[in-house]
């Protein structure tokens, strides 16, 4: 659950309403594949002796046909002309060296097809010129392909990309047609290649280090990690999304350090790479329905004034805030150090990093777009706001901030069960007023984890407590979010009959009050994965659940493995 972590709306808070587990968990440093210890070459596989504890011994069989032809019927038998025998092997003790090359290709392929079941707030009313388009159907195809060399035990070579296609489908003009896309006006279709990691490993015994762009998960916690900062995310699906894809490789120099009683990990980003986000358009863009009128009516006024083909082309312009520079000037860096004891996982975090985008704006340019009236607007009532720009004028701005990360997670397990506790503070983050302008403040985060794990990845149950605390009382109501906000979020998988499985996810906030209920069912088999569920969510005013509410839906999705 990763959403509101880095939200088009809150840019910093809670991870856990995205529901999807997307395993922030910090794992091990990742060394590569041993190659095997032993090479029989040119010989038939020896047969183990069960009672050589370890020493492989090759049993001549007698009756076999010899490796090479034998005289004819009759004729004596050289002993030069039968197989030589095999040489006794112990795979602790053999000194050939290994096969030095592994080479690995996998991935999969996925389907999903998401159905809205509310029309509340769709374009049943086309005449409102500040009423929001709504996708209500959307097919989504994507194919992901992951390749790994190593050599020895000293190198390794990643590569990933994933191609994705998807079709978009907004709701009907009338209330009383099913859908528009018979005659193409209202269906768009969206082609998306992108590189997902690209990255190369050095490894010696205490010293491993990884360049390119990679992921890197912080945190102890499944759901929500407040300490899950090293990645950008994308924030465009996060429901029936991926979940491996919810978060971005980006490129940094990765150096882990084995003190022998610790590990010491550390990161530098020398660019600085945003979250992936849809503003306006779209069913988890940041403006919907209950943004201020100027608001939804200047993205129309952007919309009206573009073909649909556009969309994500002017979603880009509409993102061009003042990123960090990219000159090597201004780099993000991190570092962790962890040890255990006891039977007990420590470890603790520290990242020089940013937090945003920070919107603002001029409080004369916003009187003046709250004064249009958008029934008879067109993009000449902005020439206003042009004119200030060509000026020199910022009347509307998006930034970033400079910011300090500090936290620690705590694990151990007790029999079956597990728990977790991660804590963060940062020195500024980015909340968002109802009416979409940003305010920055300190903030504590706590999650606290319990979790039933057995041997089995499709049975397990988990619960986490979130809660996070502004330092500095907002200077109004925020968006999604009070000064206190305290939520539960749950995980529970397991099998029901044979390959029938069942998972829900869910999140029930307490302040302010607020709900998404996912349940799930899906068939299992060897390669593939077969999926139907539903989302369901609202609350009180202005919290998550009310504020995407429209997103009510049913979804389907088919995933394979190669």
């Amino acid at each position: 659950m990763n959403f509101l972590a880095r939200s088009p709306l809150v840019a910093s808070a809670l991870a856990v309403t995205s529901l999807g587990v997307s395993s922030a968990r910090a794992a091990p440093p990742e060394l590569p594949a041993p190659p095997l210890d032993v090479a029989v070459h040119d010989a038939a596989p020896p047969k183990a002796d069960p009672g050589s504890e370890g020493d492989l011994v090759e049993t001549i069989d007698p009756d076999a046909p010899a490796t090479t032809p034998l005289p004819p019927t009759g004729a004596p038998v050289a002993p030069a002309l039968l197989p030589p025998p095999a040489p006794v092997l112990d795979a602790r003790t053999d000194t050939r060296a290994p096969d030095p090359d592994r080479f690995e290709l996998h991935g999969w392929a996925r389907q999903s097809l998401e159905v809205g079941l509310s029309k509340r707030d769709s374009r049943s009313n086309d005449a409102d010129p500040t009423a929001l388009s709504y996708d209500q159907m959307a097919a989504k195809s994507q194919l992901l392909i992951r390749a790994r060399y190593s050599h020895a035990r000293w190198f390794e070579a990643n590569i990933s990309g994933v191609i994705s296609y998807s079709v978009f489908e907004q709701a009907p003009e009338q209330a009383t047609t099913t859908f528009n896309g018979i005659n193409g006006e209202s269906a768009r279709g969206v082609l998306e290649p992108s590189l997902h990691e690209l990255y190369l490993g050095f490894f010696t015994p205490h010293l491993d280090i990884r360049i390119g762009q990679q992921r890197v998960a912080w945190g102890n916690t499944d759901l929500a990690s407040p300490n899950d900062v090293v990645n950008a995310r994308d924030l465009r699906d996060p429901f029936v999304g991926e979940d491996e894809l919810q978060h971005i490789p980006t490129f940094m120099l990765r150096a882990d350090l084995d003190l022998g009683f610790a590990t010491l990990q550390g990161i530098v980003q020398p660019i600085y790479t945003p979250d992936r986000y849809d503003v306006y358009g779209a069913n988890w863009a940041g403006i919907q329905p209950d943004a201020p009128v100027w608001v939804r009516g200047l993205a129309n006024l952007a919309q009206r004034s573009l073909d649909p083909t556009l969309q994500e082309s002017a979603e880009r312009l509409l993102l061009a805030t003042r990123y960090p520079k990219s000159d090597f000037t201004e780099p993000v860096l991190g570092a962790r150090f962890s040890w255990s004891a006891g039977g007990v996982d420590f470890n603790t975090y520290y990242q020089y990093g940013f937090d945003g985008p920070l919107v603002k704006i001029d409080p004369m340019f916003e009187a003046s777009l709250s004064s249009i009236d958008f029934n008879h607007a067109g993009l000449a009532d902005l020439d206003p706001w042009l004119a200030a720009v060509d000026a020199g004028a910022h009347p509307l701005r998006s930034t970033y901030v400079r910011r300090h990360h500090a936290g620690m997670d705590v694990a151990t397990a007790l029999g079956p069960f597990a728990f977790r506790f991660d804590f963060a503070y940062e020195s500024k983050r980015v909340f968002f007023r109802r009416d979409l302008i940003g305010v920055v403040t300190p903030t504590v985060g706590a999650v606290l984890s319990a979790e039933y794990q057995t041997a089995d990845n499709d049975k397990l149950a988990l619960i986490e407590l979130v809660y996070l605390s502004l330092i500095d009382a907002p200077p109004a109501p925020l968006l999604i979010y009070d000064r206190n906000t305290l939520a539960v979020g749950t995980d529970v998988r397991w099998p029901l009959w044979r390959q029938l499985g069942f998972g829900l996810r869910g999140l029930a906030g307490v302040n302010p009050r607020s709900y998404a209920v996912e349940p799930e069912l899906n068939l299992k088999f060897d390669a593939w994965v077969l999926s139907g569920g539903a989302l369901w969510l609202d609350g009180e005013r202005y919290s998550f659940g009310q504020h995407f509410r429209r997103n009510i839906e049913g979804y389907g999705k088919l995933k394979v493995l190669f």
